[in-house]
């Protein structure tokens, strides 16, 4: 049975989670419903702790926004992402865009796009099978970051998408 770990334990623990793969991608298919196909996918972060299992990703990523980490996680998943994505292609398997989120921690100070970037050529894998997700609260408090960011994700060849599960939660509780 998973224990959910302290925030102190998560940020002990954050290092060694990247450096050994314990952060890692889980792929949520995404269906196109008139055909019934895999369309792509959705790249989630993961935390599975060695000795404590699986960790609350509505506990672990909050804290890792808080303590400016989320980039780090961010990157590693995107390469997780890339990893994936050469290994389907060099073994010549069916392969779908795979969609990794970004939020507004990646862009504030950080070159994003420059670094997944070299992430994607170090990997060699073609643009068209990457997708980012923009999440709803990437907006709050520097519109214009956002719309560079996506003007250069663009010159780049990636398509941009957005997250609205939020705006979705809220009209379903309101």
């Amino acid at each position: 049975m998973a224990k959910q770990m302290t925030e102190q334990e998560l940020l002990v623990a954050f290092e060694d989670a990247l450096a050994q793969d314990h952060i890692f991608a889980c792929y949520q298919p995404q269906i196109n419903h008139s055909t019934g196909s895999m369309a792509g996918a959705e790249a989630l972060m993961r935390w599975k702790d060695p000795v404590n299992g699986m960790q609350y990703p509505s506990e672990f990523i909050p804290m890792l926004e808080r303590y400016n980490l989320v980039y780090q996680a961010d990157l590693h998943i995107f390469e997780d992402v890339c990893r994936f994505q050469h290994k389907c292609l060099s073994e010549k398997l069916p392969t779908v865009p795979i969609s990794v989120n970004m939020s507004r921690y990646d862009i504030w100070g950080h070159e994003y796009v420059k670094d997944i970037e070299a992430i994607r050529q170090r990997y060699n894998v073609p643009v068209k099978y990457l997708r980012v997700e923009l999440t709803e609260s990437s907006a709050i408090g520097g519109m214009d970051l956002v719309i560079k960011t996506i003007e250069e994700l663009h010159k780049c060849g990636y398509i941009v998408e957005m997250d609205d599960s939020a705006a979705v939660i809220r009209r379903l509780t309101c």
